[in-house]
C-alpha cells in the first residue's frame, strides 16, 4: 500500500539554470539533492514507531528511484523485507513446547501499524453486522501516523536542504 507525501520546494531561483542543463546532468543533481534532503527522515520515523521487538524500527529505510520516462525522482520511506524468526511468549494456555516462534517480516505489516486496523472477524462464521457481534473478533486499533508526523517535524528542513543541495550540485557540476 503506497503512501504519498509531497514536499514541494521553491526552486524558481535555479529553475532557469536547471532547464539549461542537459537532462542527464539535471537528473543527477536533483537525485543527489533529494537523497541528502531525505536522509534524516527514516530516523525520525523510527523514533515515532512503537517498539515491541524492534524489528519494525530496524527495517525502516529510504530508497530513491527515477521513473522510466526519467521525469520524476522519488524518495520512498518504508519498511524493507527483513524476514526474521521472533520468539514470543504464548498467550492463553501454555504451548507444549514453551514459547512459540513465528516468522515476522515488517514489510507486510508496516501499513497496518501506520494506518491502523478496523474491528474485524477473526474466524470462520464470525461477523459484526448491525453492531451485533458473533464469533471471535479483533478489536482493531488506531494507527501511529509516523510518516506524517515525521514530515511535519522535518518538512521545512527537508525543503531547505533540497534547495541548498540543488544549488551546490549545479555549482559543482558546472565547475567540472
Amino acid at each position: 500500500m503506497p503512501f504519498t507525501i509531497e514536499v514541494k520546494a521553491d526552486v524558481s531561483a535555479v529553475q532557469a539554470v536547471l532547464k539549461g542543463l542537459p537532462d542527464k546532468l539535471r537528473r543527477k543533481v536533483l537525485r543527489k539533492a533529494l537523497e541528502k534532503a531525505t536522509k534524516p527522515l527514516p530516523g525520525a520515523v523510527r523514533k515515532l514507531l512503537p517498539k515491541k521487538t524492534g524489528l519494525l524500527r530496524k527495517s525502516i529505510t529510504r530508497t530513491t528511484s527515477t521513473s522510466k520516462d526519467l521525469s520524476t525522482i522519488t524518495a520512498r520511506i518504508g519498511a524493507r523485507h527483513l524476514p526474521t524468526e521472533v520468539t514470543r511468549a504464548a498467550e492463553g494456555p501454555p504451548h507444549k513446547h514453551g514459547a512459540r516462534t513465528e516468522k515476522a517480516d515488517p514489510f507486510y505489516y508496516f501499513h497496518l501499524v501506520v494506518l491502523g486496523v478496523k474491528p474485524h472477524a477473526l474466524s470462520k462464521g464470525a461477523s459484526l453486522r448491525k453492531k451485533v457481534q458473533s464469533g471471535a473478533m479483533h478489536p482493531g486499533f488506531a494507527g501511529v501516523d509516523a510518516l506524517n508526523k515525521a514530515m511535519s517535524a522535518q518538512g521545512g528542513t527537508v525543503a531547505q536542504t533540497f534547495e541548498r543541495e540543488v544549488l551546490a550540485g549545479i555549482e559543482r557540476e558546472l565547475g567540472k
